[in-house]
C-alpha cells in the first residue's frame, strides 16, 4: 500500500482505492539472484520503510510497531547474509539506517504536518483486508 495509500485514508477518510482487483505481475527476478543488484536496492529499505512508519502511524502504533520492525529487518538481514553468503547484506541495513538518521530531522518536521492534518484519528488502515484476486 505504501506511503500514499496510508496518507489519503488519513487525511481524507475515505476508503483506500489503491487496492483493485488488478493482478501485477513483478518482472524483477534477475536482482533476487544478483547479490549486488539485491544489495543496492536493500540500502534503501530499511529508511523508507521507517520514513513510513514514523511519518504516518499515530504515537502509540510507532511505539508498538517500531521495535517489531527493527526486529524483523535484523532477522531478515541475517537470513539474507547467510542465504546470499554475503557480507554486503549488512553493509546494505547499516547504510539504510544511516541514511534514516540523516534524515529523520526532515521526516519528523513531515510527521508534523501530516499529523495536524490527520482526519482520522485512528490507523484504520492497519485493518484494510487485502481483496482476494480470483
Amino acid at each position: 500500500m505504501g506511503d500514499y495509500g496510508i496518507r489519503g485514508v488519513i487525511l481524507t477518510g475515505k476508503k483506500n482505492y489503491l487496492y483493485t482487483k488488478e493482478c501485477l505481475i513483478h518482472l524483477g527476478k534477475e536482482r533476487k539472484v544478483d547479490n549486488r543488484a539485491w544489495c543496492w536496492k536493500y540500502k534503501y529499505v530499511f529508511s523508507g520503510l521507517s520514513k513510513i512508519i514514523i511519518k504516518n502511524y499515530n504515537k502509540k502504533k510507532v511505539l508498538t510497531i517500531y521495535p517489531l520492525f527493527l526486529f524483523f529487518m535484523l532477522i531478515k538481514t541475517i537470513k539474507q547474509t547467510v542465504f546470499r553468503k554475503d557480507l554486503r547484506v549488512i553493509s546494505s541495513l547499516l547504510f539504510s539506517v544511516y541514511f534514516f538518521l540523516k534524515d529523520l530531522p526532515d521526516t519528523l518536521k513531515q510527521r508534523r504536518v501530516i499529523q495536524s492534518k490527520r482526519v482520522l484519528k485512528n490507523d484504520v488502515f492497519l485493518k484494510i483486508k487485502i481483496p482476494k484476486f480470483d
